[in-house]
């Protein structure tokens, strides 16, 4: 598994996309979103 640079310390959302398909990643619940564009 890829690690990602994590960064922040307070509850903060940031994105990434892998393979064609973006993802949000909250810190406040620690899990990933994947995001499907319209």
């Amino acid at each position: 598994m890829a690690s990602l640079p994590i960064t922040a310390e307070t509850d903060e959302r940031f994105t990434f996309t892998k393979e064609g398909i973006s993802f949000e990643y909250s810190t406040d619940n620690s899990q990933f979103i994947p995001i499907f564009a319209d």
